[in-house]
C-alpha cells in the first residue's frame, strides 16, 4: 500500500466500516437506478410497453445496488484492511 492510499485508508477507517459499507451501497443504488432507468427505456421504446409496474421496476434495481454494493463494499473494506495491515507490519520490521 502507498503512503497516500494509507493515509487515505487511515482517514476512510477512523469513520468506521459501517459508514463506508452504507456509502458504498447508496453509490450503488444510484449506478443501479440510472442504469435501470436507460434500460427500461430502452426496452419501453423496443417492446412498446413496461416490462414491470414501475414500483416493481424501482425496487429490483435498488434491490440489486443493495445486494452488488454491500458485496463490492465489503470485498473493498477486506482488501484495504489487508493492506494497511501488512504496511503497518512492514513499518514495525524497519
Amino acid at each position: 500500500m502507498t503512503e497516500p492510499h494509507k493515509q487515505s485508508w487511515e482517514k476512510i477507517r477512523t469513520r468506521g466500516r459501517d459508514r463506508f459499507l452504507l456509502r458504498m451501497i447508496a453509490k450503488a443504488i444510484g449506478v443501479f437506478l440510472v442504469g435501470g432507468a436507460f434500460i427500461e427505456f430502452g426496452l419501453w421504446l423496443y417492446l412498446k410497453h413496461a416490462s414491470q409496474p414501475a414500483l416493481a421496476m424501482v425496487g429490483t434495481w435498488v434491490g440489486g445496488g443493495v445486494f452488488v454494493g454491500a458485496v463490492l463494499g465489503w470485498h473493498e473494506w477486506t482488501k484495504n484492511e489487508a493492506g494497511y495491515t501488512r504496511s503497518q507490519e512492514n513499518e514495525t520490521l524497519r
